[in-house]
């Protein structure tokens, strides 16, 4: 089979853009935990002095407490966005609080609990497996929000996929 130069640029060309979108698919902003406003508390209790605690009573120990913004959700969502090659996958997130799990060097990342979560593709079934997350990332530049689903363990690789938040 004879190749005239046309068709070997073609071919290059076909080959340099698949080795662009695979090498895309691997580069994933680090994680990184998200810092919590500690504050001691000023209570400590009293050693070998009994204490009690009836229904409704709080019993405090010396310990630390944080405080954490959070996300409140106010209806259940059902929605899809791109996943690989552009194929669209169904995502939900039930009512509920989002908490903040992990942030990037351009977002913070709002989850789901794991029980009000899913992400689904139609051929492929539940692309979600537990330590994966979904919700809404928050750009720290310009508060910009977007869904998001991390499927990092559940594709034993980082990825994770986001699309715009609509009004």
């Amino acid at each position: 089979m004879q190749f005239n130069n046309r068709k070997m640029k073609i071919l290059t060309l076909f080959v340099l853009s698949i080795i662009t979108l695979a090498a895309g698919c691997w580069t994933v902003a680090k994680k990184h935990a998200i810092a919590s406003e500690a504050t001691p508390l000023n209570v400590s209790a009293i050693i070998g002095e009994e204490k009690f605690a009836d229904v409704g009573d709080a019993l405090f120990v010396k310990g630390t407490a944080s405080k954490q913004k959070i996300l409140l959700l106010k209806n259940d969502i059902s929605s899809t966005m791109p996943g690989s090659c552009g194929f669209p996958f169904d995502f939900s997130v039930k009512k509920g609080v989002l908490s903040p799990l992990y942030q990037t060097a351009n977002h913070i990342h709002y989850a789901a609990s794991w029980e009000k979560s899913n992400a689904s593709h139609s051929m492929l079934g539940v692309v979600i497996s537990p330590g994966d997350s979904v919700g809404i990332r928050i750009n720290k530049k310009n508060g910009s929000k977007e869904w998001y689903v991390d499927n990092s363990v559940h594709n034993r690789m980082n990825t994770v996929w986001s699309r715009k938040v609509r009004a």
